[in-house]
């Protein structure tokens, strides 16, 4: 589902990776004048926009998905070159699945979660 109708551009297209509809209405929201949001509610989902054309240039992942791994997302982003964020609800998630990479704790402010992603571009 993308929230916009304008045609995404790759350096403005945000693929936001959570299950629940709530929480991903609420970050589509705080994200809508700032990126072209495409959210994918599942894994399989998630792994297939990805490979859509044009990739997105960030993905916002949420470290607890119902319905498998994470790491399909995360090793198809690296092999696109594709930036993540991970959150999650569950602080002790903080860097356990990959600590390389920035991890927002829910619930985050809209201004936490800009400045995290203007630090990746």
């Amino acid at each position: 589902m993308q929230t916009s109708s304008k045609p995404p551009s790759s350096a403005r297209r945000l693929l936001l990776v959570e299950d629940d509809p709530l929480v991903s209405e609420t970050i589509a929201a705080m994200l809508e004048e700032h990126y072209d949001i495409v959210v994918a509610p599942t894994i399989a989902s998630a792994a297939a926009s990805l490979r859509a054309s044009p990739p997105p240039a960030v993905v916002l992942l949420d470290c607890l998905m119902p319905d498998g791994s994470i790491a399909t997302v995360l090793r198809e982003a690296d092999r696109l070159g594709v930036a993540v964020v991970l959150t999650s609800g569950d602080p002790r998630q903080s860097g356990r699945l990959s600590p390389d990479r920035p991890f927002l704790p829910k619930p985050f402010h809209q201004d936490t979660l800009l400045k995290v992603l203007d630090g990746i571009r």
